[in-house]
């Protein structure tokens, strides 16, 4: 096991090893395999994510993106797979899910946080 998989196992392992048959599906053929009107709710989720202050549960995600808790379960698997190889990832943090940056890139966005000099 290399570093980054150390750093990366946790209660999102299975997010992000193992992607749902119906996310594989969806990506092999093009995303022909989920609801249109549910593909459209994706923007609205990342943006919902990226200013949630908090990791959101799904039922919290379902209730504001007028779905179901399964439909809002395919929306993450969905954003999840979409930020492959990004520097950012979807997380399941403390029964909820949030954005965060990838472990790897700690080092580089530890320079936005620069120590004060006095």
């Amino acid at each position: 096991m290399t570093d980054q998989e150390a750093q990366s196992t946790g209660p999102d392992e299975a997010l992000h090893r193992a992607p749902a048959s119906d996310e594989e599906a969806c990506h092999s053929s093009g995303g022909g395999d989920v609801d249109p009107g549910l593909r459209e709710k994706l923007p609205a989720l990342e943006a919902v994510l990226f200013m949630a202050a908090e990791p959101l549960p799904v039922a919290e995600l379902a209730e504001i993106l007028d779905a179901t808790p399964q439909q809002a379960e395919m929306l993450v698997r969905l954003l999840t797979a979409d930020y492959e190889g990004r520097g950012i990832q979807v997380t399941r943090v403390a029964g909820g899910y949030q954005v965060c940056t990838r472990p790897e890139y700690g080092p580089t966005v530890a320079k936005l946080h620069k120590p004060e000099r006095f």
